[in-house]
This record gives C-alpha cells, sequence and structure tokens, in this order.
C-alpha cells in the first residue's frame, strides 16, 4: 500500500512539474496587442525614438501594420529629437522581451548605411567622429511581429 502511495505522489509531483514548465514557457511568448517598446540610453540620458514601420500582431491572427510619414518629415522630427552626446559613448538597448532577431543600423550624413554587429547586440559605441547619425533599429518577434524603431545621435567634439 505504502510503495502505491508513493508512486502516486512522485506521479503527482511530475505531473506538477511539466504542466509548470509548459505554463513558463507560454507565458514567456505572451506578445502585448500593441508593439514593444524599447528604452534606448546613450551614456546617462534616454533616447527618444519615433516608430517606424512596423506590422504587429501579438497574439492575435489579425495585425495591424502602419507607416511613418514622408521620410522627409519622419527624419526632420527624428533629428530634432536626437540626442547629444560624446565619441567616448555607449548606446544601451533594453527591450521588456527579448525580440528573436535585432538589427541595429546607421545612416550617416552622406546617406550610406550601415548595419551594426557585435558580440552583445544590446551595446553599441557611439561614433568616433562628430557629426548626426540617424539609427534604425529593428526588432522582430516570433516572424510576423516587426518593428522599426528610429532615433538620432548628435556627436560633439
Amino acid at each position: 500500500m505504502r510503495t502505491l502511495m508513493r508512486k502516486n505522489v512522485i506521479y503527482l509531483l511530475c505531473l506538477v512539474f511539466v504542466c509548470s514548465l509548459f505554463v513558463g514557457c507560454s507565458a514567456h511568448e505572451t506578445l502585448p496587442n500593441e508593439p514593444i517598446r524599447p528604452t534606448i540610453r546613450m551614456q546617462n540620458q534616454t533616447v527618444d525614438y519615433l516608430l517606424g514601420q512596423y506590422c504587429w500582431y501579438g497574439m492575435e491572427a489579425e495585425g495591424v501594420c502602419g507607416d511613418p510619414p514622408h521620410p522627409a518629415a519622419f527624419y526632420t522630427s527624428v533629428q530634432a529629437r536626437a540626442v547629444v552626446g560624446s565619441a567616448e559613448g555607449t548606446i544601451s538597448i533594453t527591450f521588456p522581451i527579448q525580440p528573436d532577431e535585432c538589427t541595429l543600423t546607421v545612416t550617416r550624413d552622406d546617406g550610406t548605411e550601415e548595419t551594426i554587429s557585435l558580440p552583445d547586440p544590446y551595446r553599441y559605441p557611439s561614433p568616433a567622429r562628430p557629426g548626426y547619425y540617424r539609427y534604425r533599429l529593428s526588432a522582430a518577434w516570433d516572424q510576423k511581429n516587426n518593428v522599426d524603431y528610429h532615433f538620432g545621435l548628435l556627436i560633439k567634439e
């Protein structure tokens, strides 16, 4: 009788453990109904950004997509919100829910673009030369949730 009772207790404990694993995994994948908002910092300053092109489904079957206004007006707004920093700074990015993919692209004054890729995808050195730099942070969750965040940095001498 005691052996049967121990077996039942062991089975019950295993069942509770497996159920808690499933609950924990599904809670991590729960996405909000609107695009995730990261925190972007340059040294001790919070960087203000504008939402660019996005398609967001969250956990729903139908999503919402959006595009920024005309590029010239949009990029003027991004530049007006630029944070002033120094060449010795670090750009750090924190997401409340980690994306599956994340890239940071910088556009220089001459229009050339460069995708920045480092071992730590959420910490980037600021540009070494003075000038204005426009950034696009692209992130994706579960393949169908994609968001571009745009921000500017003005590096002083």
